[in-house]
Formats: C-alpha cells, structure tokens, sequence
C-alpha cells in the first residue's frame, strides 16, 4: 500500500518538534552544567588551561555562526596565558560569551573579543554591537532563568542559564565578572581570573 508524502503541514509539524527536542535537550544540559558549578560540595581538580586555545577554539567554532547571523567576529588572545582550573569549565565559560554576544547581535553589527594579562590577572573582554541590556536588567543578567523583557531579546530562543553559569564558573575560578551595557548601544562583558603561578607575564612589569 502506497503512502501519500507528508504535506507542508505534516513537515512543519515536525520540524516544530524536533526544535523543540532540542529546547529540552540545550535545558538539560545547561541544568546539569548549572548544577555541577554551583555545587560547593563538589571536588574541583585543577590544572594548568592555556586560556588562549580555549579563546580560539571559541572563535573557531562560532565564526560560521556570526558569519550566517551577518555579524563581524573579530578575535585578539595574547599568546600562552595560562590559568589554573577545571578545563572543560572554562571551556564552557568563554563560549557562552562568545555565543550569548552573537546571538544578542544583529545583522551588520561587530562582536570583539580580547584577551590580555595584566596585573597577574587574565583579562577577557568581549565586547559587541548589540541589542543592550537595560538599567533594570543589568542587575538580573546572572539570575538563572532571567529573560529580560525587552521583546528584541525575548526574540532570541535561550534557556536564561548561560550568564549564570558563566559567573558561577568564573567565581568557583576565584575570578570576578563585570558587565556594562546600553541600549541599542552594546554591552561589555570583563572577565578576570588569577593567571597560573610561574607566568612572568603575571609579574608587575613584564611584558
């Protein structure tokens, strides 16, 4: 017996549920990477983490993605600064500030990022020309689960936990998070973590 093809609608509804398969499967995982950074009960088994590669191999992987949204990737990572902490961690940290920039971006907009030493402190600056975030906002970016309500944001899918589990793994690294933003404007995110023991380049006057 000969089956008709799906329709139009047939096919829509599928690709509507396979998106939102994968809403639920992004939710897990970032409940679970949440929950993993947050627990202070957890073992934390340190090791030196060439922050550089992990910037790059960021850059790497989401340039296609800013490339398609029509945004301009521009990446700069000093050589070699290492720090000490959970890779996969801090691998999670820096894309989420790679995509949480190029997803809060439009089209023809630019999204910065650099990374320095200065002070004994690795510097990661991400800066773009997005959406904003307003003044009553700003306070709620680490909140997890906040979705601003500024529909230009609420347009963007997200699960409201990438910000908060940055901050949280930036925190666990002994590190501190800064935010500034405008809207319409932009927003400039700065990360500092204590560069690894043994760095010249974390001694005052190296370079």
């Amino acid at each position: 017996m000969q089956h008709d093809a799906p329709t139009d609608i047939a096919r829509e509804s599928l690709d509507a549920m396979d998106r939102a398969a994968r809403r639920v499967e992004d939710m897990i995982d970032a409940l679970m990477a949440l929950a993993a950074v947050s627990d202070p009960d957890r073992a934390v088994i340190r090791a030196s983490v060439d922050l550089s590669a992990t910037v790059r191999d960021s850059d790497e992987f989401l340039a296609q993605v800013a490339e398609r949204g029509g945004v301009d990737l521009v990446t700069s990572a000093a050589d070699g600064v290492v720090v000490l902490g959970e890779e996969a961690a801090l691998q999670r940290m820096v894309a989420n500030l790679f995509s949480n920039a190029v997803k809060y971006t439009p089209a023809g907009g630019r999204v910065s990022v650099t990374l320095e030493v200065d002070d004994g402190e690795a510097v990661l600056t991400c800066s773009d020309t997005g959406i904003g975030i307003s003044e009553a906002d700003l306070p709620h970016v680490f909140t997890p689960f906040f979705r601003s309500g500024d529909p230009a944001a609420r347009d963007r899918p997200g699960t409201g936990l990438g910000l908060s589990i940055l901050e949280r793994v930036v925190r666990a690294h002994d590190g501190s998070v800064d935010v500034t933003s405008e809207v319409g404007a932009g927003t400039t995110f700065v990360v500092r973590l204590p560069v690894a023991p043994g760095d010249a380049r974390a001694e005052p006057g190296a370079g």
